[in-house]
């Protein structure tokens, strides 16, 4: 949804934190993904080309989370 969100309203370029699989198995129960098609799909289907970096503040992210988890 978020994907074709970007797509729509010609965000040019995505910067993904971490992902699904940045998770430890205990936080990702399955190894699966929520979705079953990707961002690089439906931006292909769209037609768009949306720069994408990865990483960015990927542990401070994973630590936030972490906390979040363990206080639900």
């Amino acid at each position: 949804m978020c994907s074709i969100a970007l797509a729509l309203t010609h965000i040019s370029e995505l910067v993904i934190a971490a992902s699904y699989t940045d998770l430890p198995p205990q936080m990702n129960p399955g190894g699966r993904r929520p979705g079953k098609i990707t961002y690089k799909e439906i931006f292909r289907e769209y037609g768009k080309n949306v720069k994408v970096q990865k990483g960015v503040l990927r542990d401070e992210v994973l630590k936030l989370y972490q906390e979040y988890v363990k206080n639900r």
